[in-house]
């Protein structure tokens, strides 16, 4: 269930609208991504980052906006397929964070499902996670 070229390239887009809006800290642009209604959730990279809901889902990222100085996540690999109105996605990435004058560099790991509602794409769950290493423990990230 491959995504066909079209269907990759519009879940793609999709994708790289809400990094870049999250790049800029622009909470309405990544808010803009994801699909109304009361059953979208999120997890994040934290353990108390389960997070149920439109309203839930933007104190996070304003949360977040708050957390960092600079932040960027590029997918590296990705992997997009769809059936109809449904698409789903595992990514690679590479997460660059500044915070407090520090630069941080890590690989994470994002799962994302979306609808296609009103002939546009939107999540309605992602997941984003930093890969444990070979050993099972959680991977460092590198200061730069």
């Amino acid at each position: 269930m491959l995504a066909d070229a079209q269907t990759r390239d519009e879940v793609l887009a999709l994708l790289h609208r809400q990094q870049a809006a999250y790049q800029a800290k622009d909470l309405e642009g990544v808010m803009a991504c994801f699909a109304p209604g009361g059953a979208v959730m999120s997890y994040g990279t934290n353990l108390d980052q389960k997070v149920v809901g439109l309203q839930a889902i933007r104190q996070a990222f304003a949360d977040d906006f708050e957390g960092f100085d600079a932040a960027s996540l590029e997918i590296t690999w990705s992997q997009i397929c769809a059936r109809g109105e449904v698409a789903w996605v595992a990514a690679d990435c590479q997460a660059v964070m500044e915070v407090d004058g520090e630069t941080f560099r890590t690989k994470a790991r994002a799962t994302t499902v979306l609808l296609k509602q009103d002939g546009a794409w939107r999540i309605a769950q992602s997941h984003l996670s930093f890969p444990a290493d070979t050993s099972g423990m959680a991977g460092p990230a590198v200061v730069l």
